[in-house]
């Protein structure tokens, strides 16, 4: 068993060693980072890929949208636990979307502050200007048991697929 002054000296010899090293090589490892940056500044495709980041960028997450959420519990039994999200999404963007899920905040008796929880996620696509009707399981904490059911505020996590906007731009 070592003694704490004999582990704290070698940490301390440790973390010398590989600030010395870090300060004595610090100007070739700063001169690798600025050639990096300038390779990747002055490559020929440059202007491409600078292109295709901006197709990427083109799609308006705000053109998603989702309206009537609701919290449900179960009709079968007498628990007041909310188990699944229910709400509309329209996507409005000219691209499909896919790997929805819900990103829910709501009002619990057992919290003081808005709670927020995940819900599973909606496999498949959404279509440019589709509207789909979506019912999915919560993840949650234990606020969900005492959620109130009408302060349900969701806003909607996805995926886009790009090849949709390259399409569009060709």
């Amino acid at each position: 068993m070592s003694s704490p002054a004999l582990r704290g000296a070698l940490i301390g010899a440790v973390i010398g060693w590989v600030l010395m090293l870090i300060v004595r090589h610090l100007h070739w490892i700063v001169l690798v980072l600025v050639l990096l940056f300038a390779i990747d500044r002055c490559s020929p495709d440059y202007p491409q890929v600078a292109a295709k980041r901006a197709i990427q960028d083109s799609f308006e997450h705000s053109k998603v949208t989702l309206s009537g959420v609701q919290g449900h519990t179960p009709t079968d039994s007498h628990s007041h636990r909310v188990e699944t999200v229910a709400g509309v999404v329209h996507n409005g963007g000219k691209a499909r979307i896919y790997d929805l899920r819900l990103r829910c905040s709501f009002r619990s008796r057992t919290a003081e502050d808005r709670t927020w929880a995940t819900s599973e996620y909606h496999y498949g696509y959404i279509g440019p200007g589709s509207t789909v009707a979506v019912r999915l399981g919560i993840f949650g904490n234990g606020h969900l048991y005492a959620a109130d059911i009408a302060s349900f505020q969701c806003e909607p996590v996805f995926e886009v697929e790009t090849s949709d906007l390259f399409k569009a731009q060709g």
